[in-house]
């Protein structure tokens, strides 16, 4: 009976960190930190689930500014027993985020939830100052080349789209299907309807988990 409170327990805990991780993810931080901190020291006979939820406690504290907060919990995931986890820890560790990243990163979760909420033209404002301070954002620079798009401005949505789909990491991963669809649109404005049915059809094939996305495909 023990052994099978355990495993309820450590399961828990499991489906705790991974919910932390998808706020995380979406960039609701203090949700994040409020699901993540009663497991950050995860159950005895699963180490690797408490190292996890440290890793992410870290991401989501410095996401928010502090840096210094965020510390404790890098060195003690990078004292975990799962050696990915600690390789993470490390690059985190060694690769502080910038300033302009962080504010960056404010701007994007105020855009989605303005997203969210229908607010697609003050959305894509506030995308276009994250893009300023952050350039290697990859979620903003598809944003303003929608927006773009959505102007009539084809040429500089279609450079910013030809960028995004040679990335070879796609950050959020949803990025990539997402520039497949406004390639797909880009083309059937140009009248090459065949070309942008294929290009549908990707998406359809791969939305990553985007309602929304595929909706619109």
């Amino acid at each position: 009976e023990r052994r099978a409170e355990g495993r309820g327990g450590v399961a828990a805990d499991m489906a705790r960190v991974s919910l932390g991780e998808s706020l995380l993810l979406d960039l609701r931080l203090s949700d994040a930190r409020q699901v993540l901190l009663p497991v950050r020291d995860g159950p005895p006979d699963a180490p690797e689930v408490g190292q996890r939820a440290r890793l992410l406690l870290g991401r989501a504290l410095e996401l928010e500014g502090d840096r210094e907060a965020a510390e404790p919990h890098y060195r003690r995931a990078v004292a975990g027993p799962d050696r990915q986890l600690r390789k993470e820890t490390q690059a985190a560790l060694a690769q502080p985020l910038s300033g302009d990243e962080v504010r960056a990163s404010h701007l994007l979760a105020e855009a989605r939830r303005l997203r969210e909420r229908g607010r697609r033209e003050e959305a894509a404002d506030v995308y276009r100052q994250a893009l300023r301070l952050w350039p290697r954002s990859q979620e903003a620079a598809l944003r303003v080349a929608e927006d773009d798009l959505r102007l009539g401005r084809r040429e500089r949505a279609a450079e910013t789209v030809d960028k995004l789909t040679r990335e070879t990491e796609p950050a959020p991963p949803w990025v990539r299907p997402w520039s497949w669809l406004l390639r797909a649109q880009l083309l059937d404005l140009s009248g090459e309807r065949a070309a942008a049915v294929a290009q549908y059809r990707r998406v359809l094939e791969q939305p990553h988990g985007q309602d929304e996305l595929r909706e619109r495909a």
